[in-house]
């Protein structure tokens, strides 16, 4: 961690240009130290954002007690909104949650039209989409001259 500290001051990018993610296969056995840790990179700038929400070992638990910026919801809401009602209020739930916490959500996984305009029915300003829809992961050279006009 404090390797990553002096890397961002040395940087001299803006506060908050760099988001980290929690990813759930290093679990959570201890949530007070994860929590300490999150407050000292967040306190150093970094923006915290939680992947994969909602698969494995995720839960509200962890929402109500980590300090994250962003909650990317897991590839599986995306793939069975259409098919469930549960996840499809799921989403709706957690769109709301993250709204009204000021938290930006995004659903992870759109590959296909009618899945973005599926997305479109949850009518939250917080609420973004990432996917091959768009793009798949590109080189930061190609990245540059890479615009999404929608």
């Amino acid at each position: 961690m404090e390797t990553l500290i002096k890397q961002l001051k040395a940087s001299n990018l803006p506060r908050e240009s760099i988001c980290l993610e929690i990813i759930e296969r290093f679990g959570i056995s201890d949530i007070n130290k994860m929590k300490a840790g999150i407050s000292r990179l967040k306190k150093s700038g970094f923006k915290v954002a939680i992947d994969d929400f909602g698969v494995d070992y995720s839960n509200l638990k962890v929402l109500e007690v980590l300090d994250f910026d962003l909650l990317k919801l897991d590839k599986y809401f995306v793939d069975e909104m259409k098919n469930s009602s549960i996840v499809s209020q799921m989403i709706d739930f957690l769109a709301q949650l993250t709204a009204n916490l000021e938290k930006v959500m995004i659903i992870e996984g759109v590959e296909r039209q009618e899945q973005k305009e599926a997305i479109k029915n949850y009518d939250y300003s917080h609420l973004y989409i990432q996917g091959y829809y768009y793009s798949k992961p590109l080189p930061i050279e190609e990245l540059e001259n890479f615009i999404v006009k929608e």
